[in-house]
């Protein structure tokens, strides 16, 4: 299995009771290459529309959506589907690339194809005081088959964490 975790990902929600709060939060959450959602809060299921694009979808689906909720708010927030979201869409095609990288690896013990990052090991040395963080120092990789596992530096070649990351550094 392809895995590639990254906060990359943009997902920002607001409740608005207007089209030109919709609009104003839209342009805060990367619309409209990303897709919005708009869906009444507390509202049925079918209250809701997605894969907003254009401006004047967002406010066609705020103005009927909050017109017909109690309170006359709604919530907007970015659509997650991959085909909606580039962010996304960049994070799912990592981890296609990881589980390609994945089954050109072997197992050191059986020589079974995808041995695959089971752990991660901190302690990469700040570069400017040299004592350990919290990032990444080495990786474990471990066997589907055999279950054996192995160790290996960070497979970027990162040998330094940045003194942001380092608790001695940047408190």
């Amino acid at each position: 299995m392809g895995t590639h975790v990254t906060a990359e990902v943009r997902h920002a929600a607001a409740e608005v009771a207007t089209p030109e709060a919709a609009v104003a939060f839209a342009a805060t959450a990367g619309f409209p290459e990303h897709g919005l959602i708009v869906r009444r809060i507390g509202g049925e299921p079918d209250a809701i529309v997605k894969g907003i694009h254009t401006e004047r979808a967002l406010r066609d689906a705020v103005a009927r959506l909050a017109g017909t909720a109690g309170h006359g708010l709604v919530t907007v927030e970015n659509d997650l589907r991959a085909m909606a979201n580039p962010t996304r869409m960049r994070a799912i095609a990592r981890a296609a690339d990881e589980l390609v990288e994945a089954s050109r690896r072997t197992c050191h013990t059986c020589g079974a194809p995808g041995p695959r990052v089971v752990d991660r090991r901190a302690g990469l040395p700040c570069r400017w005081c040299r004592l350990p963080t919290e990032a990444t120092l080495a990786v474990v990789y471990g066997c589907g088959r055999c279950g054996s596992r192995v160790e290996t530096p960070r497979p970027d070649g990162r040998t330094e964490a940045e003194p942001g990351e380092c608790g001695f550094c940047n408190p």
